[in-house]
């Protein structure tokens, strides 16, 4: 396993292992609300749960970088396998709101 930047994203990437099989290749594209990455290279992977697995450890990721933006947001990540049907969707909502000062004293 290979870990890359990828515009202050962790991206990890799989490599193959010599002798073995080969892997279905999945896509991972994210959403931060700015910006939409649809992954267009994929990577190889053992199965559907791992794809889920790094596309969900991508969330916090995208997060950490862009709640201290505003006041609410939501970040999607997809995984999509070579057919390009959608296997899997996650999300990570953030709200946020300033306390309203209290006006009784």
């Amino acid at each position: 396993m290979l870990m890359g930047g990828n515009r202050g994203r962790t991206v990890l990437f799989f490599s193959r292992v010599s002798g073995e099989g080969d892997m279905p290749r999945y896509f991972i594209d994210s959403d931060d609300g700015e910006l939409h990455v649809h992954d267009e290279e994929g990577q190889d992977l053992p199965d559907a749960v791992t794809a889920q697995r790094l596309a969900t450890a991508m969330l916090p990721d995208m997060a950490r970088e862009k709640i201290t933006e505003g006041e609410g947001r939501v970040f999607l990540v997809r995984v999509r396998d070579e057919a390009g049907a959608i296997l899997y969707r996650g999300t990570l909502s953030f709200a946020g709101e300033w306390a309203k000062p209290d006006r009784s004293s």
